[in-house]
C-alpha cells in the first residue's frame, strides 16, 4: 500500500504546479528541424518535345528536404492553464524540382531533369496553449491556432520564382521543464497544415517564365492544391519577463 501511494504522489499530475500565473510574460527562443511529411506536388503533363510535333508525358515532382528552423515566440498568461502565443520563425531546406519525360521507346531512354533550389521558410501565427497538468517538474500542453508561412526560393540559373504563400493551420503538443522561477526548457512538435498550390509562381509579375523542353511552369500549370503537413520539432528555453 504505501508503494502504491508513493507512485500515485510521483505519477499522477498535480494541479497547482501546473497553473500558469494569469499577466505572466514569457519569451521563448528555439531552434529545431523541420520535415515535410509528403511531396509537395506530383502531376504528368503531355508537352510538346522541342519544336516536333510529337507531344510525350511529363511527369513532374516536387518536394521539401528536411530543414533547419529557429523561431522566437511571444507568451502571455490568460489564465491558471490557457495562454496565447504568438509566434515568428524562419528556415532553411531544400526546393527539389524533378522531372521525368516519358520518351517513346523507339526515340530513346527517359529523360530525368533535376533541379534543387535554397528554400526559406517564414512562418508567423497565434496560438492557444492549454496546460493539461504537471508531474512535478514537467508541464506538459497542448496548442492549436491559425497562421501563414512565405516559401522564398533562390533563384536556379534561369529559374526565378515568385513567393509562395500559405495560410496556416497549427496543432501540436510538448513539455515545459521547470529550472527555476524564471526560466525553463520547452521542447514541442507542431504540425504546420496548408493547402500547397504552384502553378503561377514562374510567370508572375516579377518572374522570368523559362522556355524548354521540360517546361517547368506548363507541367505545373494543371496541379491542384494539395494538403501539406510539416512537422517542427524543436526544443528551446521559456524565459519569464515579468
Amino acid at each position: 500500500m504505501r508503494s502504491l501511494v508513493l507512485f500515485l504522489v510521483l505519477a499522477l499530475p498535480v494541479g497547482a504546479q501546473a497553473q500558469l500565473v494569469p499577466g505572466r510574460h514569457s519569451l521563448i527562443p528555439s531552434v529545431g528541424a523541420a520535415f515535410a511529411l509528403a511531396d509537395l506536388m506530383e502531376t504528368t503533363t503531355p508537352i510538346p518535345y522541342a519544336d516536333k510535333e510529337e507531344v510525350n508525358p511529363v511527369t513532374t515532382n516536387i518536394s521539401l528536404d528536411p530543414g533547419v528552423v529557429f523561431g522566437l515566440r511571444y507568451s502571455y498568461d490568460l489564465t491558471r492553464r490557457l495562454a496565447v502565443e504568438v509566434e515568428g520563425s524562419f528556415g532553411i531546406s531544400v526546393f527539389v524540382i524533378e522531372m521525368l519525360e516519358h520518351l517513346p521507346e523507339a526515340t530513346g531512354e527517359p529523360q530525368f531533369e533535376t533541379t534543387t533550389m535554397d528554400a526559406r521558410m517564414w512562418r508567423y501565427g497565434i496560438n492557444l496553449a492549454y496546460h493539461i497538468g504537471s508531474w512535478r517538474y514537467f508541464h506538459p500542453f497542448l496548442l492549436g491556432g491559425v497562421g501563414g508561412q512565405v516559401m522564398d526560393l533562390r533563384q536556379k540559373g534561369s529559374l526565378k520564382t515568385d513567393p509562395i504563400r500559405d495560410a496556416t493551420f497549427v496543432f501540436g503538443g510538448g513539455g515545459y521543464f521547470h529550472i527555476n522561477g524564471s526560466l525553463g526548457i520547452r521542447a514541442e512538435i507542431r504540425d504546420y497544415i496548408y493547402n500547397f498550390q504552384f502553378d503561377n509562381q514562374f510567370a508572375g509579375p516579377e518572374s522570368d517564365q523559362i522556355v524548354a523542353n521540360r517546361d517547368v511552369g506548363l507541367a505545373v500549370a494543371v496541379s491542384q492544391p494539395q494538403r501539406q503537413h510539416d512537422l517542427a520539432v524543436t526544443v528551446g528555453f521559456q524565459i519569464r519577463v515579468h
